[in-house]
């Protein structure tokens, strides 16, 4: 098992699953190697368990992603409400933000997001039009 964050199991942590949100919203782009991913909350950090089987009855590898803290809330000590709340803002993420943050998608299909977002008048362009319209 690789970990980026070692944590002591004696640790207090929150997690919740959110393979249903990505396999019914980015089923289309999502790793086919990735069987389950958590969001971990921990004492004053935040992050994403992704398990992986490469090969059909191959080992499961489990790493520690690092997320962007951007707008996700790590208290001091983990709470249900703080959990809850970051899950709301996980699931808010369009493609473009998982490309971003996260290496869940495959390299090529990672490359066709950014382009089609990127391209001038692509759906970067229109958000921040839409976004500067709502100020």
């Amino acid at each position: 098992m690789a970990l980026r964050f070692p944590v002591p199991k004696a640790t207090t942590s929150l997690s919740t699953d959110l393979m249903t949100h990505f396999t019914r919203y980015f089923s289309a782009y999502l790793d086919p190697s990735i069987i389950a991913i958590k969001f971990k909350q921990l004492l004053d950090l935040c992050y994403l368990e992704v398990s992986r089987q490469p090969e059909k009855d191959g080992a499961i590898i489990k790493t520690q992603e690092e997320i962007s803290l951007d707008g996700l809330e790590a208290p001091e000590e983990p709470a249900l409400d703080y959990l809850r709340s970051n899950e709301a803002a996980l699931k808010f993420c369009d493609e473009y933000d998982w490309i971003i943050i996260s290496d869940l998608f495959p390299e090529n299909i990672a490359n066709k997001i950014a382009k089609e977002w990127e391209r001038p008048g692509g759906k970067l362009d229109q958000k921040r039009s839409n976004f500067n319209e709502e100020l």
